[in-house]
């Protein structure tokens, strides 16, 4: 059994979330991007999740139901 957890492949159980970014980053092949990301429920939301992505001297936060 084999399946891809890739935002080009077909959805699985696993939920592929794709985040996208206000603005476009300069990004060369095989460069490395250091960064932080990190998950929490969400209060309000018995299944949601606030996503908080730590990437290119910037602070993005994510909420996802």
């Amino acid at each position: 059994v084999h399946f891809s957890t890739s935002p080009r492949s077909p959805g699985t159980h696993w939920k592929q979330t794709v985040f996208f970014l206000p603005r476009l980053y300069n990004v060369q092949e095989g460069e490395e991007i250091h960064g932080k990301i990190t998950c929490q429920r969400h209060p309000h939301e018995k299944r949601g999740l606030i996503i908080h992505l730590h990437v290119f001297d910037s602070k993005f936060k994510f909420y996802l139901e």
